[in-house]
Order: structure tokens, then C-alpha cells, then sequence
């Protein structure tokens, strides 16, 4: 499995990974990392990403009174009351990587509002978690790294209209 990074929009996501402490914050937003993590899965890289090393990634609301054995490996906070306990699940089926919703409250692509139950991810693709606005989780998963030139290029060419 080739790594891959996950950006997400809420800076608690990024406290709450980094120091693995449940947090009461008004807004969550204001808060950034105080430290870097990792576990076998992924590591926390900066305020707003993790790098992936490791698959299935079981993407869920982390909860004290989680039974152990039902533990998401990337745990996002209890702030996220539409994100379930299992949420989704970022896996490998013949050399793709795919999402897949487990929840019944859905995953989303966010280009089109669409609910997903089981699709190959494609780079740059955004997710909601939950619902389908900003008040949820937002991921976008960048599949390979871009030089600058190719950021260029990418950016002129969606701008050319």
C-alpha cells in the first residue's frame, strides 16, 4: 500500500489526534496541534493532515464507553454527534483505494452531495461525514504529492474559464 495523506477542515480532529485527549471546546476550530502522533496506521503531520501507512482505516466518533474491540483506528472526537462510533472504512481492493460507509447516518462525496455506500476514491475527492455541510467532518485524501509546477499547471487549467 502506497501512503496517502487525509486533510481535514476541523482543527479539533487535529488536537484530539495529536494529544489523545477528549476535549469540551465552544469551537473548535480556534484550537492546533500542541503535539505530533502516530500509531500503525497513521501519523498526525502538521494542524490540518495525517499521513496514512496502513490499511483498513476505521474511521469513527471516539467514545469512553467504546467496547475496545469496536475502537476506530483514526478516532475523531465526540464533537461530531452525526459521525458514528463506525463510520467509514478507507480500504485496498485490487490495487485502488476505496470508501466505504458502515454508518447509517452516511458518508458523502462533497462535489455532489452524493451518498456513497462502497466507491473507489479518487485524488483529491472530499467526504462528509454525517452530513453534508461544513459543521461535520470534512476529508479530502490526496493520493500522491504534487510539485509546485504541477500545482501551477492544475490550478490555471481549472481557472482557464
Amino acid at each position: 500500500m502506497k501512503p496517502f495523506k487525509i486533510f481535514f477542515r476541523n482543527q479539533l480532529l487535529a488536537w484530539e489526534l495529536a494529544t489523545n485527549k477528549p476535549q469540551k471546546i465552544k469551537d473548535p476550530k480556534l484550537y492546533a496541534l500542541k503535539e505530533k502522533t502516530t500509531n500503525e496506521y497513521f501519523k498526525v503531520l502538521n494542524n490540518d493532515s495525517a499521513l496514512v501507512t496502513k490499511l483498513p482505516l476505521i474511521i469513527g466518533r471516539y467514545d469512553v464507553n467504546t467496547a475496545v474491540t469496536d475502537l476506530p483506528n483514526f478516532p475523531l472526537h465526540k464533537y461530531y454527534a452525526h459521525v458514528s462510533r463506525k463510520h467509514a472504512i478507507i480500504y485496498e481492493k485490487e490495487g485502488k483505494l476505496r470508501i466505504k460507509n458502515v454508518s447509517r447516518h452516511g458518508t458523502f462525496l462533497a462535489s455532489t452531495k452524493e451518498k456513497i455506500s462502497d466507491r473507489e476514491i479518487e485524488d483529491g475527492d472530499t467526504f462528509y461525514l454525517g452530513k453534508t455541510n461544513e459543521e461535520t467532518f470534512v476529508m479530502t485524501i490526496k493520493l500522491k504529492e504534487y510539485t509546485i509546477l504541477e500545482k501551477i499547471i492544475n490550478w490555471m487549467t481549472k481557472n482557464s474559464n
